[in-house]
């Protein structure tokens, strides 16, 4: 781990003083996109004071290249003010940006580095072009029993994901089980700073194979009503099947109960249409519904 002011003095040294003046007034967003750069060039690149070098004027400057310097200018400033003093990323943004897979490593930075060695460019947001510029947001923000946190905004790399989560509902073998999962769209205006939070959402509980799924989502007459997804013969059922949720248990018709693998399914379903598939059976549950 390191600090806005160490990476400041390192720069400088590789005579990047433009980018040494950034990094001490940039964004923390910009400083953990700093960061989370630098791991992934540290072992392409050497020694770790290089790597937050080159990962700094990748950041300031939207595209990768070599420093300016091959050798550093000897030191002047001893460390250890600098790491005990200096700035890291907020806690806030860390935590959201940790949810994201490779963020901030562009295509552009694994050809320059990697040569071809790791492969085809990995999909990853798009370093910003101009200091300041904004990030490219997820769509979707999801909550288990430990959080709620920011989802990728790579389509693929998102429905996989999802796909994880769902499976990990109280699966006895799962390293980090949960008894419930939602995903739910983030507000337009939503800060990477903010825990995500929404009034519409799709969630799903219960054990392994044994899932109810439930809609919240807002009417064209403005209310929000909230509903379990059932297949069609749910109609004609009454609640006699029980779903367990950690020390919960909730009472749902045979056809509201989901396998893990039809779970799956409509949290994808979600993710594209944010909506219930066309043909499903939705109950209301009127206590956790509210008007417009």
């Amino acid at each position: 781990m390191t600090t806005a002011e160490m990476t400041a003095a390192d720069l400088r040294r590789y005579g990047e003083d433009e980018a040494a003046a950034w990094v001490l007034r940039c964004s923390d967003e910009e400083l953990e996109r700093v960061f989370q750069v630098a791991g992934y060039l540290y072992g392409r690149v050497n020694p770790l004071a290089r790597a937050c070098a080159t990962a700094a004027v990748y950041v300031c400057e939207g595209a990768p290249r070599e420093l300016r310097r091959t050798r550093r200018k000897p030191q002047t400033e001893p460390e250890g003010p600098l790491l005990r003093n200096g700035r890291y990323s907020s806690l806030a943004v860390r935590r959201q940006i940790d949810a994201l897979p490779r963020y901030g490593i562009g295509p552009d930075l694994v050809a320059f580095f990697d040569d071809g060695a790791a492969g085809p460019p990995v999909a990853g947001p798009e370093p910003a072009r101009a200091v300041g510029a904004s990030w490219r947001r997820p769509d979707f923000a999801e909550r288990d029993d430990r959080r709620a946190q920011w989802t990728t905004w790579i389509p693929d790399d998102l429905e996989e994901r999802v796909r994880w989560s769902v499976r990990r509902i109280g699966a006895a073998d799962a390293i980090l089980p949960h008894t419930f999962y939602s995903v739910f769209p983030l507000a337009p205006d939503a800060a990477v700073t903010e825990e995500p939070t929404s009034l519409e959402f799709l969630q799903a509980a219960g054990t392994d194979d044994r899932l109810v799924v439930e809609i919240k989502r807002r009417e064209p007459d403005g209310a929000l009503r909230q509903y379990v997804i059932g297949r069609p013969a749910a109609a004609a059922e009454t609640e006699t099947e029980t779903v367990v949720q950690g020390e919960f248990e909730h009472r749902v018709r045979p056809a509201d109960v989901h396998a893990t693998a039809d779970a799956e399914e409509l949290f994808v379903h979600y993710l594209r249409h944010r909506d219930a598939p066309a043909g499903s059976h939705l109950r209301e549950l009127s206590e956790f519904s509210s008007p417009r």
